[in-house]
């Protein structure tokens, strides 16, 4: 069995949504039904998309993140409207003409309880979040915007951030690629057929997805491009670099993350149980006095094996 270094920060999310009034999704890919067991297959909506069951959250409801989400784009345009010089940042669209898509998602991350002494802007990225994707009224979606779900600490009104607004990294807005499967780089559907294609099995549950980048709100869109862990009908027999495994859970990516064909993957046998995060403690002026560590727990999977079907 191989011992992957990954990073502490890396997380691991399942995604969750739920649904909206919205303009009709373009690309969006109806399921193969018969990649589905009779049960999950009755369970679909009536344009042949899983329904993914609602969440419980800790301290922004979906009401509120679509406020902050829709905040975050007007924000967006206006200081791209007072810097017509800086392209950085701009919306693709008028948040004017842009409206919540057909299922907004809900991530959580592989750590499930964070230590309570760890500063509130050290702590958000280990948060669950939502993922507000935003569509034109032609059904393409330019753009989506993750909230961190945390008790609130920024505020928005009608669609417009009010007061203080310094997220800490509460928000985050990340354009939509060109490929993308309705607004995602590999929706739970096309998941759920390549597996079933490639174990020649039938997907039993709703795919979980779980993100492969780390959960900071930074350059990159940690929860659109996930790792999507499906359930199957029946164990199935897959070779990997690592050895054999006989397993009815099953994962897949995309071979680079946000793009790239998808890949099959299994959980490796051995997984880290913990680790620390590492955060600096400030003094005065801001200067960096001692670094701190506190210890916890991966509740999720973090190392996998590419794998393939043999019989």
């Amino acid at each position: 069995m191989r011992f992957l270094a990954v990073p502490l920060w890396t997380l691991v999310a399942i995604v969750w949504g739920c649904r909206s009034a919205s303009p009709r999704v373009a690309g969006v890919v109806a399921i193969t039904r018969s990649a589905l067991t009779p049960a999950l297959a009755a369970t679909l909506d009536r344009n042949g998309r899983f329904v993914l069951p609602e969440p419980a959250y800790r301290g922004t409801s979906p009401a509120r993140a679509d406020t902050i989400a829709r905040a975050a784009l007007a924000f967006a345009a206006r200081m791209a409207k007072a810097n017509p010089g800086n392209g950085a940042g701009a919306p693709p669209s008028s948040p004017d003409t842009l409206v919540p898509c057909g299922r907004r998602y809900y991530v959580l991350p592989v750590i499930d309880r964070l230590p309570a002494d760890l500063p509130r802007p050290f702590s958000l990225p280990y948060l669950p979040r939502w993922i507000v994707p935003f569509c034109l009224p032609n059904g393409r979606s330019p753009v989506s915007v993750e909230v961190a779900d945390a008790i609130p600490v920024i505020q928005a009104e009608k669609g417009e951030f009010v007061g203080s607004f310094f997220s800490q990294g509460e928000y985050a807005r990340y354009p939509s690629g060109e490929d993308e499967d309705a607004y995602l780089p590999l929706s739970p559907e096309k998941a759920a057929v390549f597996v079933a294609t490639q174990t020649r099995a039938l997907v039993a549950e709703v795919p979980v997805a779980i993100m492969t980048h780390s959960g900071n709100l930074g350059n990159v869109s940690p929860a659109k491009c996930m790792r999507w862990r499906i359930t199957l009908d029946k164990p199935v027999r897959l070779v990997g670099e690592y050895g054999e495994y006989h397993t009815s859970e099953v994962y897949v990516r995309l071979r680079n993350y946000c793009f790239g064909e998808p890949v099959l993957q299994v959980a490796d046998r051995e997984q880290k149980e913990g680790g620390s995060i590492e955060y600096p403690r400030f003094g005065r002026n801001n200067n960096i006095e001692s670094t701190q560590w506190v210890k916890v727990v991966f509740t999720r999977p973090l190392q996998f094996d590419v794998v393939r079907r043999v019989d």
